[in-house]
């Protein structure tokens, strides 16, 4: 398994510009993120269909998933919306208080996502299954583990690799 370092090194050698770097992160990142989000969706609705997990318990977990997965779209949707198109432009700096504020608003949902993960709750969450030996709720644990792995390369990849990028070209001396 990659260490989490990987994914920053990954796209600094896949992305030479911003441009590159964004085109990385949707295709990588946001198109991992919805697709795991509705196969995760479907195990959660096969668990269910078999009673595979004390009902309470399973709709807790299915809850938390729900909500983090309706802010992570809603993150995604702000991201190709309001700041991928900007960086895309023909004249991406044109307007650096902006770029600033978007790139402020959605680091704190970066740092927000990094919260949830510190604390465990994708893994709580996780704990919170019966043992399986197998079959959807196995692949409901193996899928929440790769949403979680993928949700903070995706942050690592933005904190560390693209914001500094763009804060960089913006800097008076950087053209």
């Amino acid at each position: 398994m990659s260490e989490p370092g990987d994914a920053t090194r990954t796209a600094r050698t896949q992305a030479d510009s911003i441009a590159g770097l964004v085109r990385h992160i949707v295709a990588k990142h946001h198109g991992f993120a919805r697709r795991e989000i509705g196969v995760i969706k479907q195990l959660f609705a096969r668990c269910e269909a078999r009673e595979l997990a004390e009902p309470e318990t399973l709709a807790a977990v299915r809850r938390f998933f729900e909500e983090m997965a309706d802010d992570m779209l809603e993150h995604l949707r702000k991201e190709e919306e309001r700041l991928f198109p900007v960086l895309l432009s023909d004249s991406p700096l044109d307007d650096p208080a902006k770029l600033r504020d978007v790139m402020a608003e959605l680091d704190l949902e970066h740092e927000a996502a990094g919260e949830a993960l510190i604390r465990l709750q994708m893994p709580l969450a996780e704990a919170m299954l019966p043992e399986s030996d197998g079959g959807p709720l196995e692949e409901l644990r193996r899928h929440l583990r790769l949403i979680d792995k993928d949700i903070k390369d995706h942050v690592n990849v933005e904190r560390n690799v693209l914001f500094p990028q763009v804060r960089k070209a913006m800097e008076p001396d950087a053209g």
